[in-house]
C-alpha cells in the first residue's frame, strides 16, 4: 500500500512538471506571436499572419532566418577586423583655422656650393705641402662636395681628394670649417637681399641664420628641430594668422653665377626646402628650385593629424607609432618619421665607417665618433642605401604634415 501511493504521488507530480513546461512554451508562443505583429523589422510578421498558408508562413520564416545568419555572419567579421585593426584615421574637416598650424620651416641654399672667389683665396691661404701646388688645391676643391653625394668618384677624383686631405691635416683644417670657407653663403645677407615677414621687412640675419644640410650651408627660417637651435628671441615657432602671401614670409634672394665654381645641379639659383617646423632639412622636404630673374610664390596646404587619448592606451608594438613625450632621440626636440630616418642614417655611417658627416651638427652626436673626411671616401660610397632604415623608425602620432 505504501509503495503504490508513492508512485501515484511521482505521477502527479511528473503530470504537473509537464504541465508547467506546456505552459511556458505557450507563453513564449505567444510573446512571439505578439512581437511579430508589432515589430517594424521586416518579414516577422508574414511568420504569424493567418491569412496565409502554412507554406507561405513557413518560407518567411525561413527567409527571416537566413536574413539573421547573414547579420550575425557580418558582425562577427566586423568584429575580427576591429580586433586586428582597432586604429583607423578618418578626415574630420575639410577645414581649420590656419593660426592652429604652425608655420613651416623654410630653408633656402644656393646651388652654388663652392665659391670661385672663396675656393682661389682658400688655396692661396693655407700651407702647403711640398709636392702640392696652388693651382692644384684651386682645382680640387672643386671635387670636395663629391664626398656625401651618390655620384660615382673616379679613382683620379679619389686621389686628388685624398692629397687635399693631406693639405687640411697639414692646417688642421676640419671639413666644416673647409666648406663654411668655402661657401658662397659665408653670412645670410649675402644670399638674402630681403625679407618681409607678415608685410613687416626685416634684416633677414633676423629672420634667418645658418645651418648644413646635404646640399650645402643654407639659411633657414622657422627651425626648431634641435634643443642647440638659434630661436633668434622666438621660443615657438612662428603663425600666420590669414591667408595670402603678403600676410607670410617675402625674401628676395640673390645669386652671383660668376662666381659659380661647382654644383650638384646644371642649373643656377636656389633651392628652397620647405618642411615641419621640427624636422630637419633634407631631400626628403618638399623642395623648389628658384631660378635667377623670376618670380616664384610657393602655396602651401597644411593638413594636421592628430590621435585621440585612447589611443595612448594601446601599446607602441599595436599602434605602431610613438607619442612625441615617449621618445628621446638624440638632440630632436621632438621625435618625428622624418627626423628618425636622418637619425638612422647617420648611425648607419657611423657603424660601417666609424664616423659621421660634417652636417650633423656636433651637438647631435650622441655617441658617435668623428666627422668623416675625404679619407672615408670608399666607405661612404658603399652606404648609399638606406632602405633598411625604415624599419627601426615609427611614424609619430599626431604628426604634421605639409
Amino acid at each position: 500500500m505504501v509503495h503504490f501511493a508513492d508512485k501515484h504521488i511521482d505521477v502527479k507530480e511528473a503530470k504537473k512538471h509537464h504541465g508547467n513546461n506546456k505552459e511556458q512554451l505557450n507563453m513564449c508562443s505567444r510573446k512571439f506571436v505578439e512581437f511579430s505583429r508589432r515589430t517594424d523589422l521586416h518579414g516577422y510578421k508574414y511568420i504569424v499572419m493567418e491569412d496565409l498558408n502554412v507554406f507561405e508562413r513557413t518560407c518567411w520564416a525561413m527567409a527571416v532566418l537566413a536574413s539573421i545568419c547573414v547579420a550575425v555572419y557580418f558582425v562577427v567579421t566586423a568584429y575580427k577586423w576591429y580586433a586586428r585593426n582597432p586604429i583607423v584615421t578618418v578626415i574630420e574637416s575639410t577645414q581649420g583655422a590656419i593660426w592652429d598650424v604652425p608655420f613651416p620651416a623654410v630653408t633656402i641654399c644656393d646651388l652654388n656650393i663652392v665659391s670661385r672667389n672663396a675656393a682661389l683665396a682658400f688655396a692661396n691661404e693655407v700651407t702647403l705641402p711640398p709636392d702640392t701646388t696652388v693651382d692644384f688645391v684651386f682645382k680640387a676643391v672643386r671635387l670636395a662636395p663629391l664626398l656625401h653625394t651618390t655620384y660615382v668618384v673616379n679613382s683620379t677624383q679619389k686621389q686628388d681628394l685624398y692629397k687635399l686631405q693631406k693639405v687640411l691635416d697639414l692646417n688642421n683644417i676640419s671639413l666644416e670649417k673647409l666648406f663654411r670657407k668655402l661657401s658662397p653663403v659665408s653670412t645670410c645677407n649675402q644670399l638674402l637681399e630681403r625679407c618681409m615677414w607678415k608685410s613687416t621687412v626685416y634684416r633677414c640675419d633676423q629672420l634667418f641664420h645658418q645651418v648644413f644640410t646635404l646640399q650645402n650651408l643654407c639659411c633657414t627660417f622657422n627651425y626648431y628641430a634641435l634643443e642647440t637651435s638659434d630661436y633668434k628671441q622666438v621660443k615657438t615657432p612662428r603663425r600666420v594668422a590669414s591667408c595670402g602671401y603678403q600676410t607670410a614670409l617675402t625674401v628676395l634672394v640673390q645669386t652671383n653665377p660668376d662666381d659659380y665654381y661647382s654644383a650638384q645641379v646644371a642649373s643656377q639659383g636656389a633651392f628652397v626646402l620647405i618642411d615641419d617646423a621640427y624636422n630637419v632639412p633634407d631631400l626628403d622636404s618638399t623642395m623648389r628650385l628658384v631660378n635667377p630673374s623670376s618670380e616664384v610664390m610657393i602655396a602651401l596646404s597644411p593638413e594636421r593629424t592628430y590621435s585621440t587619448p585612447g589611443l595612448k592606451y594601446f601599446t607602441t608594438e599595436y599602434r605602431k607609432c610613438y607619442y612625441k613625450d615617449e621618445l628621446k632621440l638624440g638632440k630632436f626636440r621632438q621625435y618625428s618619421f622624418h627626423n628618425c630616418i636622418m637619425y638612422q642614417k647617420m648611425q648607419i655611417i657611423q657603424n660601417v665607417c666609424e664616423c659621421v658627416p660634417f652636417y650633423f651638427e656636433l651637438d647631435q652626436r650622441d655617441g658617435f665618433s668623428r666627422t668623416c673626411n675625404f679619407n672615408d671616401i670608399d666607405c661612404l660610397e658603399n652606404v648609399l642605401n638606406f632602405r633598411e632604415v625604415r624599419r627601426h623608425c615609427h611614424l609619430f602620432a599626431g604628426m604634421r604634415t605639409l
